[in-house]
């Protein structure tokens, strides 16, 4: 296994912990709101294709591509029984 290919299981390892990590309920409340302790969206939730050239011969050393700072502008809709979250990053 090459080091390319170790460093790309270890960042999508990551990535998919992140994407799995179950979202808690904090215990405070206003009564009409439920917040979570994590947000929905961060920069470490854009897919890591976006984010990483995963060609070895272009990207030897699997250097990030695209810098993602933060998520802005989220929203949300239901559209056929599912919550869609539409975000600008």
């Amino acid at each position: 296994m090459t080091l390319f290919d170790k460093r790309l299981k270890i960042l999508t390892e990551h990535h998919s912990a992140l994407l799995h990590r179950p979202n808690v309920p904090m215990s405070e409340s206003n009564g009409i709101y439920q917040r979570y302790k994590y947000p929905v969206l961060t920069a470490d939730h854009v897919p890591l294709d976006w984010r990483y050239d995963l060609n070895p011969s272009s990207n030897p050393f699997l250097m990030e591509r695209l810098g993602v700072g933060a998520v802005f502008n989220a929203g949300a809709i239901k559209f056929n029984g599912k919550y869609l979250v539409i975000a600008r990053v």
